[in-house]
């Protein structure tokens, strides 16, 4: 049984409000359902939120995979597989990150 972390959610939560992804998926979600000043509050609220995370310092390094994102992708060759496709889909990972998430989920 694995030791509860919790900064991992914050972590997940801000890799699509990252900086990086100005135009990305979620700004679009939000910005459509609850506009621009939801957006902003969301940015501001999740980066207040990585201020506080643990830092390592200095930096690995390597960093390895972690255990659940091995199983996603493992979980994603196998829908790879089953669908006959020759190149992993986006909806075929994003599928498997749920599966493995409810599976984690509902272990806890």
């Amino acid at each position: 049984m694995t030791t509860p972390r919790p900064h991992v959610p914050a972590l997940r939560a801000c890799c699509p409000f990252g900086p990086q992804e100005p135009q990305g998926i979620a700004r679009s979600a939000v910005l459509r359902i609850s506009g621009e000043e939801a957006w902003r509050s969301s940015v501001r609220v999740l980066r207040k939120r990585l201020v506080r995370l643990p830092k390592v310092e200095p930096a690995p390094d390597q960093v390895s995979s972690g255990r659940e994102l091995q199983k996603v992708l493992t979980a994603a060759a196998k829908g790879q597989k089953e669908r006959g496709d020759a190149y992993l889909g986006v909806d075929t990972l994003l599928q498997a990150v749920v599966s493995v998430l409810t599976y984690i989920s509902n272990m806890s």
